[in-house]
């Protein structure tokens, strides 16, 4: 699994929080496919242990500090559209966790 999952999976964890894939998204740089997303959470459900105990070897996970200018506010349709794909996304979760194994 990648670091940069693990290292985010972990600061998850740690603040008591339950891993999902909205929080994961939020506290990763890059994106990643829904199937490591999705995977990446049931694993740190599973065994929580694992990634509280995980000693990160990369420093991918960076915390943004710096302050908002207009120029980086997103234009109100790039925000639709994200808020768009999420729904879609997260659409598609719901119907693979109703799915029967």
């Amino acid at each position: 699994m990648d670091q940069e999952l693990i290292a985010a999976l972990k600061e998850i964890l740690t603040a008591g929080k339950s891993p999902s894939v909205a929080l994961l998204k939020g506290r990763v740089s890059r994106r990643y496919n829904m199937h490591d997303l999705i995977s990446a959470v049931q694993e740190a459900k599973a065994s929580p242990d694992k990634f509280l105990s995980a000693e990160i070897t990369s420093t991918k996970v960076e915390v943004n500090n710096t302050q908002t200018t207009e120029h980086d506010v997103p234009d109100k349709g790039d925000v639709h559209a994200e808020l768009k794909a999420i729904r879609q996304e997260l659409a598609e979760i719901k119907r693979l966790l109703q799915k029967p194994n």
